[in-house]
């Protein structure tokens, strides 16, 4: 599959026919404390960001799509090679928390359709995010409770992160976001909060060919001396993340690196349809 040009495409503005004005002038007030709010001129809906998932090391590679679709939903495509399974997950964006409501898991579809399977839902009353698996041989209800305002799903690959730090109300004072973790071991499944993971701006540097705020990482347990997440300079986007704690089993820790981005509703629906368009 050839796709990735790396491109700056331009700002394009939300037009969500059920977001009203009066809403937009609330989402003006910051999210998550300090760190965010929304604003429209960096809502890059339509775009689509091509990622590759590994180890650090770059091992086990899997491409990561995300596509900020502009009927208030992000889409994410994760896929090793042409005519395998393949995962479609799909989450509502809040845009007044900058983060999600609601995801719903499951495989790619022969007709570029979700086949759900699973589903996580922010229970705002109990501040709870409740995890429902549904397979043929097991069920699984699982839930952890929220501290932070802005959360991400870890093994989500950070596709609600890159759709939010584009509204971060300063970069240079840098950030927190809690982070939920779905481990999907047959064996033991579980479902939890990792804590609240700190993002502190480091330097401007020049790094994947884009100019970039680079941060170091610290969680619950401490400094991360591997960790470390690039962010475009102008756009805010993530260009690059890293972290020692893995996110999928099988892994030994995390790499998420862009390699391009897309605009652009066909472009999606053709790059799912890809996937088992020349298959038996």
């Amino acid at each position: 599959m050839s796709i990735l040009k790396i491109e700056s495409p331009g700002v394009i503005g939300w037009s969500r026919n059920w977001l009203s004005f009066t809403l937009m002038l609330l989402l003006s007030t910051t999210a998550s404390g300090q760190d965010f709010a929304y604003r429209a001129e960096r809502d890059f809906s339509g775009r689509i960001y091509h990622y590759r998932r590994s180890n650090i090391d770059g091992t086990l590679p899997e491409l990561v799509s995300v596509y900020l679709n502009p009927q208030g939903t992000i889409e994410v495509f994760k896929r090793r090679s042409a005519c395998t399974q393949s995962a479609l997950v799909i989450a509502a964006f809040n845009l007044e928390t900058l983060t999600f409501d609601k995801i719903t898991s499951g495989n790619l579809g022969r007709e570029g359709e979700q086949q759900e399977f699973a589903s996580l839902v922010h229970d705002t009353e109990s501040n709870t995010v409740t995890l429902s698996v549904d397979l043929p041989d097991q069920s699984i209800r699982l839930s952890t409770e929220i501290n932070n305002p802005h959360y991400e799903l870890y093994d989500f690959d950070f596709a609600s992160l890159t759709a939010s730090t584009p509204h971060l109300v300063d970069p240079v004072k840098g950030f927190d976001s809690e982070l939920l973790l779905v481990w999907a071991d047959p064996g033991a499944p579980s479902f939890s909060s990792l804590g609240n993971f700190e993002f502190e701006y480091l330097e401007r540097q020049r790094y994947l060919n884009h100019d970039t705020l680079r941060f170091t990482v610290t969680g619950p347990g401490g400094d991360d001396a591997q960790a470390a997440l690039w962010l475009d300079a102008i756009e805010g986007y993530i260009v690059e993340a890293r972290l020692s704690l893995p996110n999928h089993a099988g892994y030994e820790n995390f790499r998420l690196q862009l390699l391009g981005t897309e605009q652009g509703e066909d472009t999606w629906r053709n790059l799912l349809l890809s996937q088992f368009a020349a298959c038996p």
